[in-house]
């Protein structure tokens, strides 16, 4: 697996707005590509990408969490993402997708590492996806899972039939997001 690639060639490791090289990243509705480790700030750019977010976006999601996010965050934020501001991102999404709680309380947004499974269960809900909804994405970005692969991603870490979702899978699911969004 080579390294992402900017327009103008290789890219010396891109890890937020701009890459080490300084070249812009832009958000764009072309096919994701793999990035070698999923830290935050990818993962971040990787979902505004992938669901065409803005800055106002952003800002709009945070306010649903009850969390105030400075006007033109994006560079910051993509550059330098907690794991509380991932998770204030997809329960946004959450939120924005589903409507608010029925408790009314916002979501409890803790500084935990939010693993894989999580960010993919997060998407699950947000978008409301069947089994065979998130299949049909998976297919679409390339990846094809079992029927007992794709339940092991959302069992209990130690469960027996826990299966760990790696980047590469997130990403295909994301970019098959993407590029089947209605169905």
């Amino acid at each position: 697996m080579g390294q992402p690639m900017h327009a103008t060639g290789p890219c010396c490791g891109a890890t937020g707005a701009t890459g080490e090289c300084g070249e812009a990243v832009k958000l764009s509705r072309t096919p994701l590509r793999i990035v070698p480790t999923m830290e935050n700030n990818a993962l971040l750019q990787t979902i505004c990408r992938a669901l065409t977010l803005s800055e106002q976006d952003l800002c709009g999601l945070f306010q649903l969490c009850d969390r105030t996010l400075a006007a033109g965050p994006s560079v910051e934020l993509l550059a330098d993402c907690s794991n509380e501001q991932m998770r204030c991102v997809l329960e946004g999404l959450i939120l924005s997708k589903r409507g608010p709680r029925q408790d009314g309380e916002p979501p409890s947004l803790d500084g935990r590492d939010i693993s894989n499974n999580e960010v993919l269960k997060k998407l699950r809900i947000a978008f409301d996806l069947q089994q065979a909804d998130m299949q049909l994405k998976f297919e679409k970005g390339g990846a094809m899972l079992s029927r007992g692969e794709f339940s092991g991603l959302f069992r209990k870490p130690g469960s027996k039939n826990f299966r760990a979702c790696s980047d590469e899978l997130l990403l295909q699911f994301i970019n098959g997001l993407q590029l089947q969004p209605d169905a």
